[in-house]
């Protein structure tokens, strides 16, 4: 069991380093491709030669709220490696999806994996789809 479990996060791990690769290059082409944000001032100056990733982003969002709500899409990516367990992202969730008491959609389990003496405990973020 133990076995499987490792080839399934590191199958995990690879599909979600290529996602994040793919996402920054596309952003990347899609800042470098516009010379202004959407409301037309100036982007900032390239900082070593990148776009300010905050920036970028600002933008990226202005553009996809332009569009028809039917239209937009969303996706959510989360590095699990840097989860230090501190629910944060539980408490954003429980507000803005306005859940009773007790109704959490989203949780953060901790997880011990392996057989003594190599035992690891990690923090596990759960989606709410």
């Amino acid at each position: 069991m133990g076995e499987e479990r490792r080839l399934q996060s590191r199958t995990r791990r690879r599909f979600l380093q290529a996602a994040a690769g793919t996402v920054g290059v596309t952003l990347g082409l899609l800042a470098a491709r516009t010379a202004s944000t959407p409301s037309g001032e100036a982007a900032p100056p390239p900082v070593d030669g990148r776009v300010n990733t905050l920036e970028r982003m600002r933008a990226d969002l202005q553009r996809a709220l332009q569009k028809p709500v039917e239209q937009r899409r969303w996706v959510m990516v989360i590095d699990a490696r840097k989860c230090i367990g501190c629910n944060a992202c539980t408490v954003a969730c429980k507000a803005e999806n306005a859940t009773p008491p007790g109704v959490n959609y989203r949780v953060v389990p901790e997880v011990e994996a392996g057989e003594y003496p190599n035992v690891t405990r990690f923090f596990m973020p759960t989606q709410c789809m």
